[in-house]
């Protein structure tokens, strides 16, 4: 007895299933990692899987958890952006927890789909991948879980910088629709390091009148006001950008460049653990 492996299918079939684990694992551990890394990623998880039709060996069964072992690490160190040994272990052991989770899912899903074939194939993808998400929202959202991480994170403008603490809350959902960019949300005290005693002068009589003189130097960071709505309150907040923010984590510093910046109109917000409410954008890339 024999099987027929189409090893340009074996390989989309892959590619597939590994985009949606890496997500997965960003998603969970918070990591910065982008779409198309976890695409990288995903294409090398692939190739490894079609390596081990390839690779001879006396033993099959040595020979797939060599490949696997070894893909698999690549695969999530690449894919997630893992530095560190105690990282990347944790991040491949989370990849086999959720390749059980995720299986169950294309099981039930594939009881529905009917015959296998290319259609019933993306059906389960896609299907899988948004029932996972759904699962991760609907968590969310009916048990109140926000992920809250305090993070380091530099600030710099105007060749200053300083370091804060950065809180990452799912809560802040706040979105300069000028640049098409998230926005974090900065105590006032942050400000006082980064900028001069005349910009902020100006910068508070903006808050007041919402004029600039033509020479402003806030105009080059794009000083203006955006809406926001929390519980129990709504307004407008100044928004400006900054030269760099540097999210400093356990596996890899993330640096974003011309990030938006809104100021705080001394709401309570902040406490004395963070100065910074980090979008979750910033970090979910």
């Amino acid at each position: 007895m024999y099987y027929a492996v189409y090893l340009d299918e074996w390989f989309l079939r892959n590619l597939v299933m590994d985009y949606v684990l890496l997500r997965m694992i960003n998603r969970i551990r918070g990591c910065s990692a982008t779409r198309l890394r976890c695409a990288g990623g995903a294409a090398i998880g692939a190739a490894g899987s079609c390596l081990m039709f390839l690779l001879p060996s006396s033993s099959v069964l040595l020979r797939t958890l060599l490949v696997q072992i070894i893909t698999n690490t690549c695969m999530v160190r690449f894919g997630c952006r893992v530095r560190g040994v105690r990282a990347l272990v944790k991040d491949v052991c989370l990849l086999y927890f959720c390749a059980v989770i995720s299986g169950g899912v294309f099981q039930v899903l594939l009881f529905w789909a009917g015959p296998a074939g290319a259609r019933a194939f993306w059906f389960i993808a896609a299907s899988g991948y948004l029932v996972i998400q759904a699962g991760f929202l609907a968590y969310e959202k009916l048990f109140s879980v926000r992920r809250k991480i305090i993070y380091t994170v530099v600030l710099c403008a105007d060749g200053k910088c300083r370091k804060v603490k950065g809180l990452y809350d799912t809560g802040n959902s706040l979105w300069d629709t000028a640049s098409g960019k998230p926005v974090s949300v900065a105590d006032s005290s942050v400000v006082r390091e980064l900028f001069s005693e005349e910009m902020l002068r100006e910068l508070s009589e903006f808050q007041s009148t919402g004029k600039l003189g033509e020479d402003s130097p806030w105009i080059s960071r794009h000083l203006h006001f955006v809406p926001f709505q929390s519980v129990g309150q709504s307004g407008i907040l100044p928004v400006f950008t900054l030269d760099y923010l540097c999210v400093k984590r356990e596996d890899t510093d993330s640096v974003v460049c011309d990030p938006v910046i809104a100021l705080s109109m001394g709401n309570g917000s902040f406490t004395g653990n963070y100065q910074l409410i980090l979008n979750p954008d910033l970090i979910d890339r």
